[in-house]
Order: structure tokens, then C-alpha cells, then sequence
């Protein structure tokens, strides 16, 4: 695929999101380097807004997660080790998930249809045209390593499908997808440009994991 093989040409990238869960809405903003398409690897800085939380910052740096609350913090963050904290897995999945290079990658592994339908529109400065990528849900999620047991009983589609917006230079601009009911929304911007990525220092931590991050906001 041409956007994989695009985007394995870049190192950094900036994203904002928007996604609707059951009437809630949750926005972000990021910024990626793409040391390689592991997410222990991936260097991010990300902020977003959460119904009842307010802003959130997350870093991914050297394989860490650093997650604040914000001015509930003071400023504050906790550590989640992807290697070896409980939690990391978790995290390392939902990483992934806006990771638009492992994403790329297990589309590629699961494509069942890719179809251009539709007008090309500016995004990002450049006429991005729309493709729509049909993918084998069981292949989606064995790709992805997401944890099926909590799933016994959900009806999942044979299929998914999202549209994707890719510019003229093979790397894509946007991507929509609408999943049982969850509607996400991803731009892309920036590749190519200079990224500062650093964990918070040390008197910014604070001993812990995400339930004493949450007691020090209360």
C-alpha cells in the first residue's frame, strides 16, 4: 500500500481528533514521532478533552506513559510503564489506535476493499481524495491484539469500514470512521516538521498509578 510506504518516510507528524461516544465528545490534539511502528518506540505528546475531567496531557517518552489531569494536578503526572505496569498493554492498545502508522499497517493485513468514491477536498493545503477501506473485523482485531474476552456477547460486523483522505505525496490527511455507534474523526498535518517531545521532570511526578492521580485531583 502507498500510504504505508509513504508514511515509513516521515518520522513526525501533528493530529487533532474529535470522537462521539454515546453523546460524549472527546477532542485532542498530538504530536508523533515515528521511531518505528512498535507503540513502546513511539514518542508522543497529546492533550485532550474529557467529559467530567476536563484537559488531560499524556506523554509517551523512552516507553513510559506520564498521564496528568491538568489543573486538577496542578500539573502533575503519574508514570505507566508499557513494559511492565499492569495497565501498559491497555495503553500500548490505545496508542496504537492513533498511531496512523500501525494503523496503516494492519489495514494492510486486513483489506478486504479499497475503493476511491467521492470528491477530493482541501485538507491540510492539498486536494486529498477520498478512499474508502472495507477490512475483515476478526483480522482488525487479531492484528491489533485487542482483548477479546471482554466482548462475549457483542454482535460485532463481519466488516469495518473508514474513509480515508490521502494527498497527493501518498500520506494521508484524514480519516472518518463511524463503529457501533463510535464516530471518530482524525486530521493529520505537519510531517516532516521539527517535534519537542520530553517527559515532564522529576518534581512534576508524582508516586503512583492512575487511582492516586485521580485521589490527588479530588
Amino acid at each position: 500500500m502507498q500510504v504505508s510506504d509513504a508514511q515509513a518516510e516521515v518520522e513526525t507528524l501533528s493530529m487533532t481528533f474529535s470522537m462521539s461516544v454515546m453523546g460524549q465528545e472527546v477532542t485532542g490534539t498530538s504530536q508523533t514521532r515515528l521511531i518505528s511502528q512498535d507503540p513502546v518506540e513511539v514518542e508522543m505528546a497529546m492533550q485532550f478533552e474529557m467529559p467530567g475531567f476536563g484537559t488531560m496531557d499524556m506523554r509517551l517518552v523512552d516507553g513510559v506513559v506520564y498521564m496528568s489531569l491538568g489543573e486538577q494536578t496542578d500539573g502533575r503526572f503519574v508514570t505507566i510503564d508499557l513494559a511492565t505496569d499492569p495497565m501498559g498493554q491497555e495503553f500500548a492498545l490505545m496508542l496504537e489506535q492513533l498511531d496512523p502508522a500501525a494503523q496503516m499497517a494492519a489495514a494492510k493485513e486486513a483489506v478486504l476493499e479499497y475503493r476511491q468514491e467521492g470528491e477530493p477536498e482541501t485538507i491540510d493545503g492539498v486536494e486529498a481524495t477520498p478512499y474508502v477501506l472495507v477490512l475483515d473485523t476478526a483480522a482488525v482485531m487479531e492484528l491489533s491484539g485487542a482483548p477479546t474476552e471482554d466482548l462475549e456477547g457483542v454482535e460485532l460486523p463481519e466488516t469495518l469500514e473508514y474513509t480515508m483522505f490521502v494527498g497527493p505525496d501518498d500520506l494521508p490527511r484524514r480519516t472518518v470512521t463511524d463503529v457501533m455507534g463510535v464516530q471518530m474523526t482524525m486530521d493529520f498535518s505537519g510531517y516532516g516538521e521539527d517535534v519537542v517531545i520530553e517527559a515532564p521532570s522529576a518534581d512534576q511526578v508524582i508516586e503512583g498509578g492512575l487511582q492516586d492521580l485521580f485521589s490527588y485531583a479530588a
